[in-house]
């Protein structure tokens, strides 16, 4: 065999290499993209919680609508972030749902329906306690140690 015969065989495994990495290169990128998005989930939920959590004043200012929104689509999109029995999804609906009863207490005026609602405020702002619990759950989807 001449070396003009051996070009294409040399070609094709350069080739072939080339593939390979680019394919390496994507799967890495994929990963970082996903770990991304679920790490976003955890941001907004943290900083939905901490505001949840902080009195009336942070409940009312200005920018709470934009926190919550910005956890209702995080909320929603976990669904497909997480599998079904990590339980993420779940413990967002729970702190989803309490958000309520916590936010109609802050917003109400009538010193009546105050009183009715601190009950439902103090077994939600129990609930909303999460944090810890999430962290654990979304553990093995955050996990970036093995490359």
């Amino acid at each position: 065999m001449n070396w003009l015969q051996a070009i294409p065989i040399i070609i094709s495994f350069a080739v072939a290499s080339i593939a390979y990495q680019q394919w390496r290169v994507a799967k890495q990128k994929l990963r970082l993209d996903l770990y991304n998005r679920r790490f976003g989930v955890y941001e907004n939920t943290l900083v939905f919680y901490q505001r949840l959590s902080g009195g009336q004043e942070s409940v009312l200012a200005d920018d709470f609508k934009g926190i919550r929104f910005a956890f209702i689509k995080s909320f929603r999109e976990s669904q497909f972030l997480f599998d079904d029995d990590s339980g993420v999804y779940q413990l967002l609906d729970r702190l989803h749902s309490d958000s309520f009863k916590i936010t109609a207490l802050h917003q109400e005026s009538n010193q009546k329906l105050r009183d009715l609602l601190h009950e439902d405020f103090q077994r939600a702002l129990k609930s909303i306690d999460i944090i810890q619990e999430l962290e654990m759950k979304m553990k093995p989807y955050l996990n970036f140690h093995k490359i």
